[in-house]
């Protein structure tokens, strides 16, 4: 049962005092449990979502890096084309 305009639950209990601290004491572990497994998978989402976050970031830099070398090995290539060109001497070594 919840109590009116929430998600709260209501729990009445009646009997014998010794009774009704067992009953009180299995609602408490129930409640632990729960609990529990609810910061286990806030975790294991935590985790999810660093280690997809930590794959895109892997991801969005390696085309980069190979996008920043080869447009680096062009110019160093249009470098050596014109140093030729102009007579520049023996020749020129280009390192990609």
């Amino acid at each position: 049962m919840y109590y009116p305009g929430t998600e709260e639950r209501i729990l009445i209990l009646s009997g014998e005092q010794e009774a009704l601290n067992d009953a009180v004491s299995i609602v408490l572990d129930k409640i632990l449990e729960q609990q529990q497994q609810q910061q286990q998978q806030q975790q294991q989402q935590q985790q999810q979502q660093q280690q997809q976050q930590q794959e895109e970031q892997v991801h969005a830099s390696s085309p980069e890096s190979k996008a920043a070398a080869a447009a680096a090995a062009a110019a160093a290539a249009t470098a050596a084309a014109a140093a030729a060109a102009a007579g520049g001497g023996a020749g020129a070594c280009v390192f990609a």
